[in-house]
C-alpha cells in the first residue's frame, strides 16, 4: 500500500474500517471526504484502544482474583470436612469458609 502511493498517480484508497456507507457510496473515496472520514476513524482507534486494553486488563485481574478466592474457599471447605468432629463444628467451619 505504501509503495503503491509513491508509484501510482491514482493509488487505491483503503478505509481504516472498510464498510459500505449508506448514502455516500459514490463519494466515499473522493479526496476531501475520504481524508476527513479516515482521520475520524483513526481518532476513534486512538481513543478506544487504551480503553479496551484497560478494560481487558482489569477483566483478567478480576478473573484471576476470583479463581484464587474460589480455590482458597474450596481448600477451607475441604479442611472443614476433614477436621470437623461433629455437625455443629462442621457448620461453623463451613460458614467461616464462606
Amino acid at each position: 500500500m505504501i509503495i503503491e502511493n509513491f508509484t501510482k498517480d491514482e493509488p487505491k484508497k483503503y478505509m481504516v474500517h472498510e464498510m459500505d456507507m449508506i448514502y455516500v457510496e459514490d463519494i466515499q473515496y473522493t479526496t476531501p471526504f475520504f481524508e476527513i472520514f479516515f482521520a475520524y476513524n483513526m481518532t476513534q482507534c486512538v481513543i478506544l484502544c487504551p480503553i479496551f486494553t484497560a478494560f481487558d486488563g482489569s477483566f483478567c485481574i478480576a478473573t484471576n482474583h476470583l479463581c484464587l478466592k474460589l480455590k482458597l474457599m474450596s481448600h477451607k471447605v475441604r479442611r472443614a470436612f476433614k477436621d470437623a468432629r461433629n455437625t455443629n463444628e462442621l457448620r461453623a467451619k463451613v460458614r467461616e469458609a464462606m
